[in-house]
């Protein structure tokens, strides 16, 4: 199948060299300064970013002044409403799109002299119109002149600005702000301004009116009333209402107070007696993206020395000290406040307090879904209804504190563990700071640089980590934002003074990132030398223009650089047959559609070409391209046209097209994809080495090998891909028919050396070194020349970055989707790899066949790699990880774990490319996007997701080395088996991989599709009997000496989504039991238990005889610790997975069902060779490996493959799985 995903699209891809200056390259390269010039530009590059920085504020501003938004009204009243239904949830978020939309459409129509001003803001119009307009200052000019010709610099920042303007619901976009941050605070301040007005004197409500009305020309009552809203969308507006609400200082320092502070006054006198009389605080809105709202005047973009950062810390905690008094006091006093109307975030702050609290993770969920259950019909599909309770929970964005105390139904208090909790976290900021004062506050002079002194480092961490611990457990107090009402008596109070706490985030990563940075950097500097059309392409007419060729000798490769003012040197040049040094000839006829009628109907080459009158009208009229006017009969004369003149040019004749005849083309799309195809060449021609050899030593030309370790003369082994590709570009079998093209649009930079000669760690010669991998037989190496560690960083480097194209010639849209689907109908086999995160295994894979059977289970933390060479990645990623986690809590620098991880992932993507080539297979893998919920995993989510990253990547362009290049898999024959990496994955496929659920993949029998639904857990003598009385049998089997429990699931509530509804399950085996060990401080312990004899235990021991009726006598039991006995018991009989913690040699899946063998599958009488999974994670590998065969079989039985429903449902998977092995 594969064989047929060949050529299926073109691609970029960008090659990354260092270049050695050669001969006295380097010399005059230094002496003339070359640097200089481009050292300037990039610290004008800072500047200038700002200068469009504060065009984009101006621009903002103006934009946002004149928007009237439509939808105010509307959002307003369904805001206000209590009680709303989903579709009126639904109706606001409409709104909020359409609003956003509106503003956002504002931005891109705002024309100032009939021309619109968005587009400017990423062209060069920026530098070039906009900004010398905008600009006062002449040495901003000035700066901002360097670079009228560079305008290419800034097309990230252009690209990221662009981004501020969206009408996505994006929290960085300006519509964003305005509409789901500010609008809501705005509405909570409308209602409590209500409140406000009806409360305080006539007197304040007159003053406050005629003091803002003189300042902001608005009376401060108007700017509470819903259709004001418009005039707080610009920072000023921001501003002015900020001001009526929090005050402002006049020129001689003078206090002129604002709403809060007269409901403040109005709390302290009139309300202090009457709690009830309260009036709530007015929100201060959010600033306006880009107005500095998380700029801290005394933290600089980058510190420069240890008393800086010292500096910057002392200053922040200054500032943010009344701050935290203010919320201390606050939160303090919770319990006096309306905690009905005080929210909690939904998800991980409710299960924290789930279980601080009240001691269970689950205890608020589960009651939850009791009250939901109760109050819900079922119907027939109980699997949709429980799909539909998890979707209503997931809705829920806050849960007010109130309501969290009644769904918990116990007398633990939640505003008591808030008060409590609070003291505790306000005190550790006290005392961090206590103790770190002296060194804050005094000037740094210890003979350690602070990165070294770990004392200081460690009381830096502890008060700066106590501030984020208590700026986290205040953020949940933010619910949603947009609940339905609120104590504004608390949220008044509390907003602003989170504000600046929330700063906290922005100074530790800074701190952070300077005590931990490496000690070299990877920063460099772009070069241009003194042209900014440097490297802009290579064909040869362009030569004098970029001022840049490639040059080859003897294998090696070189880049040349002419001087400016001697870009003529190539024009013509020495030949010599003798010479080893060859000089490239690049030509390119691009986008012949384009460039072919600008070059044959310019009136400059009108006698050269001479179309006829004939031709000029077909032109005219258009009749030769598709379209209404389309004959074909002119279509081919323009076509005939076209030939002739290309025969006359000068020198795309050169080129030797090899043309259709002109009859065969339906139009003329064809006639230019073979102008496309055909018109790119390269050759080489000799050039006399002496030449060169002058030229440099004159300083006309700077010369510059390209280079990698596989240009070294010490080089072994095969070379690597972006090596191979480079080569490749020159070979002959490549340019007879093109699929790598040399790409225009290269760069070159100068990384600096940032490993002083003082700092550099070398390892002494002849002395011995420990070797990394701990399973290298060798452990410990000699070598007879030192070594230094980052020796790349102590001196300077040139790089070379070079764009090319892959698959030149391809025509397809880089979608392949469809094309696999119809490939695996057509196939008579098709093999499955599926891939899993196992608990025990970093990664694992296995192989299934058409019909199911498992072929090759594969555990990955061990690689093998093509030499030979096995390294355990999981022994030395985890010795890594706990040194990593040693090191993150005490914020030192040590090597990263991220080439290491990378490493991995590169060798694990090679071995599952090596399957599907191997079976000739599809991929099945862990959809992330399904769920991801199993915290055991080796693998986290982060370094899976880059997993599957590097995976699609690798399948896009699959290339085998070893192969010759025209074989299928070889350079020139590469497989492209996913979708080209731009286009977005559709559902859940993406070419032959295809994204799972892996809902019960791992704990499920693999011979009978058994899996535990049940889950029984002890909460009361009544609910225990009503389970076990559920059942339809318990009994001891004599014969086989262990008991039965047999049931049906319909039985059960939340378990009739299974196929096979009747079940026996029995006590055979033994089971791992883990328990916290209050012998040792309550630490996870485990050990063995053979399930009959406890059972048997448990009930000699509560006078049971249990070769009785045993469920009889079970029911009439009326003791909490018998039943709590038994229901752990009976949860360790169905806990199919069994491993202890730390031990690697323990881990096995059991299954208490007997097989159509009347056997227990137990996987530990199964090897990597069986034909049955050998551990549990391979059991999560092999059932991911048969839901991906569903999904083919699903595309196979479909009338329309392309249109085949390959999302298994729950449902489907457990009759899928507890069939296939009937």
């Amino acid at each position: 199948m594969i064989n047929k995903f060949t050529n299926m699209y073109n691609l970029s891809k960008t090659l990354r060299f260092s270049l050695i200056p050669y001969w006295e390259t380097e010399e005059y390269f230094m002496k003339r300064h070359l640097l200089d010039e481009d050292k300037e530009r990039a610290k004008s590059y800072v500047k200038v970013k700002e200068y469009m920085d504060r065009y984009h504020r101006y621009f903002i501003e103006k934009v946002l002044n004149t928007v009237v938004l439509n939808n105010i009204d509307e959002y307003s009243e369904l805001y206000f409403k209590r009680n709303k239904s989903d579709a009126e949830t639904k109706k606001m978020e409409e709104l909020e799109a359409t609003m956003r939309k509106q503003i956002s459409k504002c931005f891109r129509d705002y024309s100032v002299s009939g021309e619109k001003i968005y587009p400017l803001l990423s062209k060069s119009d920026l530098i070039k119109k906009l900004l010398p307009e905008f600009l006062t200052q002449e040495e901003e000019k000035t700066i901002l002149a360097q670079f009228n010709d560079f305008s290419t610099y800034f097309q990230g920042f252009w690209e990221n600005r662009e981004n501020i303007y969206t009408d996505k619901a994006q929290n960085t976009g300006i519509p964003y702000r305005c509409i789901n941050d500010n609008l809501p605070i705005f509405l909570d301040n409308v209602k409590s301004f209500e409140k406000i007005i009806n409360a305080l004197p006539q007197d304040d409500i007159d003053e406050l009116n005629n003091t803002f009305e003189g300042v902001y020309n608005t009376k401060g009552q108007d700017a509470f009333n819903v259709d004001y809203f418009s005039f707080v969308l610009s920072q000023s507006g921001i501003d002015k209402y900020n001001g009526i609400i929090g005050g402002y200082s006049n020129s001689d320092d003078s206090k002129v107070q604002g709403i809060n502070e007269k409901v403040n006054l109005y709390n302290q006198q009139i309300a202090k007696s009457d709690k009830s009389k309260r009036l709530p605080f007015l929100k201060q809105l959010h600033k306006q993206i880009l107005s500095d709202r998380e700029t801290i005047s005394f933290i600089p973009e980058n510190f420069c020395d240890d008393n800086e950062v010292l500096k910057s810390i002392n200053d922040f905690y200054k500032n943010i000290k009344p701050s935290l008094e203010v919320v201390n006091e606050l939160v303090s006093e919770i319990s006096n406040y309306d905690t009905g109307i005080i929210y909690i975030s939904a998800g991980e702050p409710v299960t924290n307090i789930s279980n601080k609290v009240f001691g269970d993770w689950s205890v608020i969920r589960n009651n939850w879904n009791t009250e939901y259950e109760l109050t819900h019909k079922k119907g027939r599909d109980e699997e949709k209804f429980y799909e539909k309770e998890r979707e209503e929970y997931k809705k829920i964005k806050s849960f007010s504190i109130s309501e969290l105390q009644r769904l918990a139904n116990s007398n633990e208090s939640i505003t008591e563990y808030i008060e409590d909790e609070y003291k505790t976290l306000f005190d550790n900021i006290e005392s961090a700071y206590k103790s770190a004062e002296p060194l804050l506050s005094n000037e740094y002079q210890h003979k350690k640089s602070l990165a070294k002194n770990d004392e200081a480092v460690e009381l830096i961490k502890v008060l700066l980590d106590s501030i984020k611990a208590y700026e986290a457990f205040l953020k949940q107090f933010c619910g949603s934002g947009k609940e339905e009402e609120k104590d504004n008596l608390f949220y008044g109070k509390f907003a602003e003074p989170f504000e600046e706490i929330k700063k906290v985030n922005l100074i530790y990563n800074k701190v952070r990132n300077y005590i931990t940075k490496k000690p070299y950097s990877n920063e460099k500097l772009k070069l241009n030398f003194q042209n900014p059309q440097f490297l802009g392409g290579w064909d040869k007419n362009k030569e004098k223009d970029y001022r840049t060729v490639l040059l080859k000798k003897d294998g090696k490769y070189f880049l040349g650089v002419m001087e400016k003012g001697n870009n003529k040197i190539f024009d013509s040049f020495p030949e010599d047959a003798e010479s080893s040094f060859e000089k490239m000839e690049y030509k390119l006829l691009p986008d012949p559609s384009k460039m072919l009628p600008k070059v044959f109907f310019a009136a400059s080459n009108t006698e050269l070409f001479n179309p006829s009158n004939e031709i000029l009208k077909i032109r005219e009229k258009g009749s030769f391209k598709k379209g209404k006017t389309f004959d074909l009969n002119e279509c081919h004369k323009f076509i005939d046209f076209y030939k002739d003149c290309i025969e006359k040019h000068p020198d795309w004749y050169k080129f030797g097209f090899k043309f259709t005849e002109t009859k065969d083309y339906a139009d003329i799309s064809k006639f230019f994809r073979e102008v496309s195809d055909q018109g790119y060449s390269i050759k080489f021609r000799k050039i006399s080495e002496e030449y060169l050899k002058d030229l440099v030593k004159d300083g006309k030309l700077y010369l510059f090998q390209i280079y990698n370790k596989d240009f070294s003369e010490y080089s072994k082994g095969t070379p690597n891909l972006h090596t191979l590709y480079f080569k490749m570009l020159f070979d002959e079998r490549n340019l007879e028919n093109v699929v790598y093209k040399l790409s225009g649009g290269a760069e070159m930079f100068y990384r600096k050396a940032s490993i002083k000669n003082e700092d550099m760690v070398v390892h002494q010669k002849n002395q011995p070194i420990e070797n990394k991998n701990p399973d290298n037989v060798k452990k410990e190496s000699i070598f007879d020349y030192d070594i230094t560690k980052d020796k790349r960083y102590t001196k300077y480097q040139f790089q070379l970055h070079l764009p090319l194209t892959l698959n030149y010639k391809a025509i397809g849209n880089g979608f392949i989707n469809e094309d696999v689907r119809v490939a695996l109908k057509q196939s008579d086999s098709n093999y499955v790899v599926g891939i899993d995160r196992g608990e025990r295994n970093l990664v694992y894979a296995c192989v299934v066949d058409t019909n199911g059977k498992l072929v090759e289970q594969i555990p990955l933390n061990e690689i093998k790699a093509d030499n030979g060479y096995e390294t355990d990645y999981h022994k030395l990623l985890d010795k890594r990880e706990k040194e990593m986690d040693s090191a993150r809590k005490s914020w030192k620098t040590i090597g990263s774990i991220k080439e290491l991880k990378e490493g991995y992932i590169s060798q694990v993507v090679h071995k599952i490319c090596q399957l599907v080539i191997k079976y000739d297979a599809v991929i099945a893998m862990e959809d992330l996007n399904y769920g991801f919920m199993n915290s055991r995993k080796k693998v986290e989510k982060q370094v899976y997701q880059k997993f599957e990253r590097m995976l699609t990547q690798k399948l896009n362009y699959l290339v085998d080395k070893k192969l010759e290049p025209t074989e299928m898999g070889g350079l020139l024959n590469a497989y492209q088996l996913t979708n080209e990496a731009s286009k977005v994955r559709k559902g859940r496929q993406d070419g032959v991989i295809f994204y799972i659920p892996a809902w019960l993949t791992s704990k499920i029998d693999p011979t009978t599709g058994f899996v535990n639904l049940l889950n029984p857990k002890y909460s009361s003598v009544s609910a225990s009997k009503e389970f076990f009385n559920k059942f339809d049998e318990i009994k001891y089997n004599k014969d086989e000496d262990y008991f039965e429990f047999s049931f049906n699931y319909d039985n059960f509530p939340k378990c009739n989504s299974d196929f096979k509804k009747v079940w026996t399950v029995c006590t055979f085996g033994d089971r791992i039991k883990t328990f916290g060990d209050p012998e040792n401080n309550n630490q996870f312990n485990s050990k063995s238990i053979v399930l009959t004899q406890e059972f048997k235990s448990l009930f000699d021991n509560s006078g049971i005889d249990y070769n009785l009726n045993l469920k009889e006598q079970i029911l009439s039991k009326d003791d909490k610790s018998f039943y709590k006995a038994l229901i752990g018991l009976l949860s360790l009989t169905l806990q199919m997975r069994n491993s202890v913690s730390g031990n690697g040699d323990i881990d096995y899946l059991i299954s208490p069902v007997k097989n159509s063998k009347g056997e227990f599958y137990d996987s530990r009488n199964y090897d990597l060779t069986s034909s049955l999974p050998c551990d549990a994670d391979s059991n999560g590998a092999y059932n991911i490996a048969r839901k991906g065969l569903w999904a083919v079989n699903q595309i196979k039985q479909a009338e329309d493959e392309t249109k085949a429903k390959i999302s298994i449902k729950n449902s489907e998977w457990l009759q899928y799985a507890q069939t296939q092995n009937d």
